[in-house]
């Protein structure tokens, strides 16, 4: 067995520390003080981190695991030129250093310019697309005929997957379901049961009761009501039944304030009529008239007649008219009951010994 014998290593340039180590010879006998000179087996540092051995010509070099650390070699006395070619840059899945550059086995610097660059993709699209990059587009996933399906009557029944995309597309006939939402026009609340608020526009405001009838107010609101009552067509009638009254104007004039008749009216006509006993009171041949006064104009609808008989003022004779108005504006209206005599009658009388003078206003729909 060689025996060891202490050495000292000699750095000369690329160790920092020192190495105490030892020299085993090849044959004991030949160690220093052995008697001869003697072949050196093997040279082996202090920590047994590195032996050298071999021949002078086959000399051999090995480094223990993790034999060499940074405290063993001096900085920047192991560069580029000193690592060997077959370990840098070597081909995949080999453990070797790399060196920065663009080729296939070198590593990319941080601030490499490819890094950073929104270079336009290219190639074949997959997964959930089709055709090539840079303008791919949605793979098909069903649904059958494209384009708007349904009618008034009919709807769409579209089903979608996960992501979104159609996948089956077909159709159904609207039936037996109630329509919903709000009323409009001249139906309020909500279908399927609205309520009628109006009538063409015009406002309704109350429920019917028996009896009653549908009836403007003004252009733009109506109520149920009995014919005839507030809110429903207008009328009136002025009654005179004692005391005669006289007349001896050749012009027309009101023969009683206490017959003027007002009412409110819609945008309708009225039908006016009026009836009494007419006396003479003076020669035969005596005219008198009776007109009717709309808010102090004249209707114009004259009615009169001409005594033939002795020309008494007992002869009496009936004098009565009925006549439609134009269509008269939404709102207050007066009427007044007017008599004239001509010139050949001092003085006419509007009889109520024989009947009662009877003067009367009625709207009417139409």
């Amino acid at each position: 067995m060689a025996n060891p014998y202490p050495a000292i290593w000699q750095f000369l340039s690329n160790l920092d520390t020192r190495l105490d180590g030892y020299v085993t010879f090849t044959d004991p006998s030949n160690q220093p003080g052995g008697g001869g000179g003697g072949s050196v087996n093997s040279v082996t540092a202090g920590d047994s981190s590195i032996t050298v051995a071999g021949t002078a010509a086959n000399p051999t070099v090995a480094v223990a695991s993790l034999g060499v650390t940074a405290a063993k070699i001096a900085n920047a006395t192991v560069t580029d030129t000193q690592v060997a070619a077959a370990n840098k840059d070597g081909a995949s899945a080999t453990p070797s250093m790399r060196t920065l550059g663009t080729g296939a086995a070198q590593a990319t610097a941080g601030n490499d310019s490819r890094l950073s660059d929104a270079r336009t993709p290219t190639g074949a699209a997959g997964g959930d697309l089709t055709g090539t990059y840079p303008n791919p587009t949605l793979a098909a996933a069903g649904g059958g005929a494209a384009g708007p399906i349904g009618s008034a009557t009919v709807v769409p029944i579209v089903t979608v997957d996960a992501k979104g995309r159609v996948t089956a597309l077909s159709s159904t006939t609207i039936s037996g379901v109630a329509p919903g939402g709000a009323a409009g026009g001249d139906l309020s609340g909500t279908y399927p049961n609205p309520t009628t608020a109006k009538l063409n526009g015009v406002a309704i405001t109350n429920a019917p009761v028996l009896g009653q009838v549908l009836t403007a107010s003004d252009a733009t609101h109506a109520a149920w009501a009995a014919a005839g009552s507030a809110g429903a067509l207008a009328s009136d009638k002025k009654v005179r039944t004692s005391g005669d009254v006289s007349y001896s104007s050749t012009s027309f004039g009101v023969i009683d304030t206490g017959l003027n008749i007002t009412i409110t009216t819609g945008a309708h006509r009225c039908l006016v009529s009026w009836t009494c006993v007419a006396k003479n009171g003076a020669s035969p041949g005596a005219q008198q008239q009776v007109d009717v006064e709309i808010d102090g104009t004249r209707a114009g609808q004259t009615f009169g007649l001409v005594f033939q008989g002795s020309g008494t003022a007992s002869e009496n004779s009936n004098l009565s008219g009925t006549f439609v108005t134009d269509v008269l504006s939404a709102a207050s209206h007066t009427f007044k009951l007017m008599f004239r005599v001509d010139a050949n009658t001092s003085t006419i009388y509007a009889s109520t010994t024989v009947s009662p003078l009877v003067f009367s206003v009625v709207e009417l729909y139409a």
